[in-house]
C-alpha cells in the first residue's frame, strides 16, 4: 500500500486534502502530521512514502530539516507545496517534485502519479477482451478513450474503436502509468503525446484524418495542458 504523508507545520491539513481521491485503482494512506516531531515519527514508519511538504514561506530551518531527512531517508520522495518563488529552492534541494500555490487537486494527484510511476513496474501496453478475443494495446498507439454511461469506447491508431463494457473509471489506471495520459473531462481520456492540432471545437490525432468534435471549454483546458498552463 503507497503511504502519502502530509505535512504543514502547526496547521491540519486532513479537512481539505482527505477529500481527494488520488487514485481510482491503487490502495494507499493518508498520514497528516503538524509538527516536525510527529513527522519523523511517521518516516521511521515508512521511509518510502511520498512527502507533501507544505509551507508558506520555505525558512532556513525547513531548508536544513529537509536535507536532513533526505539523507537519513534516501528512499522517500518529497514533493515541496508552497509559492513559485521557491521552485528553484526545490530544484536546488534535489526534491522529488515542486508544485506551486495555490495547491489544486488535480496539482497533488498528478505528484502522487508521478511517484508511483517512480516506485511501479512501468506498463507500456494493456489488454482489453473483445470478440476478437483478448487484444494488447501498446499505450503509444492509443488515442483516446469515451465514456458512454456504462461503456467505454477506445480508440487506437488504425483501427476501429473497440466498445468495452466498462465505465471509463476503471482506466485511470492508465493515466498513473504514463504521464502523458490524462483525463481532462468527465467523459476523456486523451493520450496528449498523439495530438497533433488543436482548434475551436475539436481534436486531431497523428494518423488519423477525422477530427474529435468536443465543446470548446474542453479544447481550451487541452491546449493548456500542451502548453503546460494547466
Amino acid at each position: 500500500m503507497d503511504t502519502i504523508i502530509i505535512y504543514k507545520e502547526n496547521q491540519n491539513l486532513k479537512e481539505s486534502i482527505q477529500q481527494i481521491r488520488f487514485s481510482q485503482s491503487r490502495p494507499y494512506t493518508l498520514n497528516f502530521s503538524i509538527s516536525k516531531q510527529s513527522l519523523l515519527k511517521q518516516l521511521k514508519a515508512d521511509t518510502k512514502a511520498l512527502l507533501l511538504y507544505f509551507t508558506d514561506q520555505l525558512t532556513q530551518k525547513d531548508r536544513v530539516f529537509i536535507q536532513n531527512i533526505g539523507h537519513s531517508c534516501p528512499e522517500l520522495f518529497v514533493c515541496l507545496c508552497s509559492d513559485a518563488s521557491h521552485a528553484l529552492d526545490a530544484w536546488k534541494l534535489d526534491m522529488f517534485h515542486f508544485t506551486e500555490y495555490p495547491i489544486t487537486g488535480n496539482s497533488l494527484k498528478a505528484a502522487y502519479q508521478k511517484y508511483v510511476r517512480r516506485i511501479d513496474t512501468v506498463q507500456h501496453t494493456f489488454s482489453i477482451k473483445t470478440e476478437e478475443g483478448l487484444i494488447t494495446i501498446p499505450f503509444k498507439k492509443l488515442d483516446y478513450l469515451k465514456a458512454s454511461g456504462n461503456y467505454t469506447s477506445i480508440h487506437v491508431k488504425n483501427h476501429k474503436p473497440y466498445f468495452i463494457t466498462k465505465q471509463l473509471n476503471q482506466y485511470m489506471f492508465l493515466t498513473e502509468q504514463d504521464g502523458s495520459i490524462k483525463r481532462l473531462h468527465r467523459s476523456y481520456i486523451f493520450n496528449m503525446r498523439n495530438i497533433k492540432t488543436v482548434s475551436k471545437s475539436s481534436l486531431q490525432f497523428y494518423g488519423n484524418d477525422a477530427a474529435v468534435e468536443i465543446s470548446q471549454a474542453l479544447a481550451i483546458k487541452v491546449k493548456k495542458e500542451l502548453l503546460g498552463k494547466s
